[in-house]
């Protein structure tokens, strides 16, 4: 951890230390701090280590090159009320503090690191919201890694479309009509560590995104009925799918995955009719003065 520090103003730093080794391992290591009053601050560390083993004449020489990146961000919630922004990211290889020339006992004795970056924003007097999510977890001793990027949501709170601006007179049946949508993407792999950066990691990237679309209202009927029809439609999008078919010659199933646009749809509907009734039995006797019973009957069908 030898090295030298530099102040970059009020704002920000920056250490710059490594580490020597007379057969020819090295680490290096960044790591800045840095905070804006009432806007945001975090800590960037970066390192890299490279080891080496034997001698280069020998027949067991090699050499093995670590990395890890570890960031916090964090937003002052003051900054901007209709937006968030935060990250935890840790995220390296699975050997850096296993092999590490500079290792801490935590990170050292840690078998899994996760990592997560999340935006949302939201629309002042709109009915819009959005939020963006990043996962990442890494497990160390079987070097598996999960990887979730991105997963939006985007949602439209339940608006009245045929409500009319300006009030007059009684409500109509058809200004209750509420409708609200939603829309969720999705991408996510799992595979090995060694081979994350390569063309295996994207052709096991499962992805797609469904929107849901539901609408409903209510109103009364015969004075003490009250109705309530809803219809939910949702629809999936895919970009591969998997073709499967039989091979009589050697009585075995072939699948083939064919890559592009597909598509599915279900519909939902119902309607409930309920109402209520109340009884009431009085006694003139007796500590018990009265009984006073309520029921709630309740007829649906959904298809």
């Amino acid at each position: 951890n030898f090295g030298y520090y530099f102040n970059l103003g009020d704002k920000m730093d920056l250490a710059l230390t490594g580490d020597i080794y007379t057969r020819g391992s090295y680490g290096v290591r960044l790591l800045s701090n840095y905070k804006k009053r009432y806007k945001f601050n975090g800590t960037i560390d970066l390192s890299h280590n490279s080891l080496r083993n034997s001698e280069r004449a020998f027949p067991d020489f090699s050499v093995q090159n670590n990395f890890f990146v570890k960031w916090r961000h964090q937003q002052d919630p003051k900054a901007r009320p209709s937006t968030s922004f935060s990250a935890n990211v840790n995220a390296g290889t699975a050997t850096n503090f296993r092999n590490g020339l500079t290792t801490s006992t935590q990170d050292y004795l840690t078998n899994t690191f996760t990592s997560s970056i999340a935006f949302s924003k939201r629309w002042i007097g709109k009915p819009y919201t959005l939020n963006i999510n990043f996962s990442h977890s890494q497990n160390t001793q079987t070097k598996v890694v999960n990887v979730t990027l991105p997963q939006i949501a985007f949602n439209i709170q339940r608006i009245y479309p045929f409500k009319r601006k300006n009030q007059v007179g009684k409500q109509r049946w058809y200004e209750k009509i509420g409708v609200s949508y939603s829309m969720r993407m999705e991408n996510r792999v799992t595979t090995a560590d060694s081979t994350f950066f390569t063309r295996g990691t994207l052709d096991k990237m499962r992805n797609g995104i469904i929107q849901t679309i539901p609408i409903s209202t209510s109103f009364k009927a015969f004075k003490y009925f009250t109705v309530s029809p809803s219809v939910t439609y949702n629809e999936r999008w895919f970009f591969q799918r998997l073709d499967r078919s039989w091979d009589n010659e050697t009585q075995s199933p072939l699948i083939d995955t064919t890559y592009g646009f597909y598509s599915n749809r279900d519909v939902n509907a119902s309607v409930n009719m309920n109402t209520t009734l109340y009884g009431l039995v009085q006694f003139k006797k007796g500590w018990i003065r009265g009984i006073r019973h309520v029921f709630n009957p309740r007829v649906g069908f959904s298809y």
